[in-house]
């Protein structure tokens, strides 16, 4: 019977390449959702508050689109707002980790790391 070789490849490399560009890429979402939703939530905010303000003050006719846009963009600025505190939480953690990780790779054991970063 003739010999058959297996070819081993070893993936592991790949795997450690993949695993340091991942947290950089999320990071990078997670930091564009964190300011995209920030600046939409604060704008729509500003907008309907202002909007409404004229409203009430009487400078503006409380009628038709303007009066509903007005109510649109306060309703629309608190999920954006809750999207960029999660964002943020999410950005906080990938932080967190690279930093312990940082530390594992240059001789920190677990309660030394624990101590520096609380």
């Amino acid at each position: 019977m003739r010999d058959m070789r297996t070819t081993q490849v070893n993936i592991l490399p790949l795997a450690k390449r993949l695993d340091t560009r991942k947290p950089g890429r999320s990071m990078k979402l997670w930091s564009f959702g964190l300011m995209t939703s920030a600046v939409l939530g604060v704008f729509s905010g500003v907008t309907g508050l202002t909007l409404n303000l004229f409203f009430l003050l009487g400078f503006a006719e409380n009628k038709g689109l303007m009066a509903t846009l007005a109510i649109w963009l306060l309703v629309a600025a608190f999920p954006m707002l809750w999207l960029t505190s999660h964002c943020l939480d999410k950005v906080d953690s990938i932080d967190m980790a690279r930093r312990l990780e940082y530390c594992r790779q240059h001789g920190l054991d677990e309660p030394d790391i624990d101590t520096t970063h609380n």
